[in-house]
């Protein structure tokens, strides 16, 4: 539901050029345009800008030629370009659908017929307060009673005495067991345990939220549950967590002062920058595993660009900063902290949003060889994507109730309260 946050480099690589028998990737750089200016493939609008359909442009149709569109005989026409650069909607904010709105903002209406505006939906984790059932994750509702989210179950699923359906519909620290008669919620995997699929077991092995399931034994494959940044060098570990390209506050590994290269934790050992990765002759061995060659200039001469920060006091930085993040995420009891909703009025985005776009800010590694983020004077990254300001002139950001409660709601009393008491013991167990 909500679009991918893209960190826009204002670049076009085209890869596999090759010279000398090796690739080279070629940067094509593109123009930046500001507000109410012509944009395209070729010209990226400035961050906080939409690259949005014209209000101007004639019957929304492709573009006309100079020839047809010309009136009057007048020798002063000027076509009208199909898309221009607009500012993007705020919470409240009208909007034609989300690529209007402001990442990650969507464009909806609270029923139909209403005038659609940009609003955070599916932010809310199990216990949270709610207005309506869309403030409420995926798999969750609003009770109409207590106005917290809860369970989202069907009659038939309550009375057969499930707890759940899916992990999110449990407290925090727990997963739902599906192979059991009456599905249940169970406690999560703790630092040491096998998680995973283990042999002989129906149920994969979750860990607790914020711990990594990571392989640590080679030959049979299995995995454990072990603290983000814990395994030393040369430790056996898995890049199915490893994500440390700072967007969106994720600067995350199992290694300790080195990072994983799908089998063990290594330090990276980054090329020199007067190396020329597109000569085999003078540069043999190529670039690191941690890094890609760019060409450098229209005789394809390349050079390594590490795929995260190279700097090593940066990166430190940027696990410290990581690890107080990933505290404050456990202390708040946030469910699902890696792959969490990032909505102003989240777990995450309301406790620890600071640490989120610190490590934005810190963390997001543009190379030197690349062309600029197109972006205003001034521009700082701790403002960028779910950082920027979603509040509108005349309300402020936390909107619990802009949607309107569903009044056909037609789930059983007695069957809501069963649930309502499940969520009630979920914002027990935050508060202890």
């Amino acid at each position: 539901m909500f679009k991918e946050i893209i960190l826009f480099i204002c670049v076009l690589l085209v890869t596999g050029t090759i010279v000398n028998g090796q690739n080279c990737n070629k940067v094509t750089k593109l123009g930046c345009v500001g507000l109410n200016e012509e944009c395209n493939e070729e010209n990226v609008c400035v961050y906080g800008l939409g690259c949005l359909q014209n209000p101007m442009y004639p019957n929304n149709k492709p573009p006309m030629s100079v020839e047809a569109s010309a009136v009057d005989n007048s020798q002063n026409f000027s076509p009208v370009p199909a898309t221009i650069c607009q500012l993007l909607g705020n919470i409240g904010d009208p909007c034609a659908n989300s690529d209007y709105c402001k990442m990650p903002l969507v464009c909806t209406s609270a029923s139909s017929g209403n005038t659609k505006t940009c609003q955070q939906v599916e932010y809310q984790q199990l216990g949270g307060d709610c207005g309506s059932d869309t403030d409420c994750m995926e798999t969750l509702e609003c009770s109409p009673f207590e106005k917290v989210c809860i369970p989202s179950l069907s009659d038939s699923n309550v009375r057969n005495g499930h707890q759940c359906l899916y992990d999110i519909q449990c407290p925090y620290n727990m997963y739902c067991n599906t192979t059991m008669t009456q599905f249940r919620c169970i406690d999560r995997a703790t630092v040491g345990q096998q998680c995973g699929s283990i042999m002989g077991e129906a149920l994969a092995v979750k860990c607790q939220e914020h711990l990594l399931c990571t392989v640590t034994e080679m030959i049979d494959g299995n995995s454990t549950c072990v603290e983000p940044f814990s395994l030393a060098e040369g430790s056996v570990c898995s890049t199915n967590n490893q994500n440390l390209q700072g967007v969106n506050g994720m600067f995350l590994s199992p290694c300790k002062a080195s990072v994983c290269n799908g089998t063990q934790c290594v330090v990276p050992q980054w090329t020199m920058p007067s190396m020329n990765c597109s000569d085999n002759e003078t540069n043999p061995m190529g670039c690191g595993q941690f890094e890609s060659c760019t060409c450098t200039n229209d005789t394809y001469s390349g050079v390594c660009d590490a795929e995260f920060t190279p700097t090593s006091d940066v990166f430190s930085q940027c696990t410290q900063m990581s690890s107080d993040f990933i505290q404050c995420a456990v202390d708040n009891k946030c469910q699902s902290m890696y792959q969490a909703s990032l909505l102003p009025s989240s777990c995450i985005m309301e406790n620890c949003g600071s640490h989120v776009c610190d490590i934005q800010a810190k963390c997001i590694y543009a190379s030197p060889n690349q062309a600029p983020m197109c972006s205003e004077a001034g521009f700082s990254l701790d403002k960028y994507g779910v950082c920027q300001n979603h509040a509108s002139a005349a309300d402020s950001i936390r909107v619990v109730s802009s949607l309107s409660f569903n009044e056909n709601f037609n789930i059983n009393k007695i069957e809501s309260r069963t649930r309502i008491s499940w969520a009630k013991e979920a914002v027990t167990k935050k508060d202890q």
